[in-house]
């Protein structure tokens, strides 16, 4: 099941699933906001290419002035 589908700059489009959160969510605990994952990927600050596989794996970055940190989530 996606929680969500969005269609990003670069026209790329990304879904998260459930089991793509789960995954998250364990592995990265102070991760709680889906809804920053989302803003992330639709209106990130620098998208970058993954130096190791760039065709396939982009890092979507933003800033978060709240909590005085970058969000990069790996597609």
């Amino acid at each position: 099941m996606n929680l969500f589908t969005i269609i990003d700059k670069t026209g790329r489009i990304i879904r998260l699933t459930q089991e793509n959160w789960k995954h998250i969510i364990k592995e990265h605990p102070n991760i709680t906001d889906l809804d920053e994952i989302k803003q992330t990927l639709f209106s990130p600050l620098i998208i970058k290419p993954s130096k190791y596989s760039p065709d396939d794996v982009c890092y979507y970055y933003r800033y978060n002035k709240i909590k005085k940190r970058y969000l990069m989530v790996s597609v």
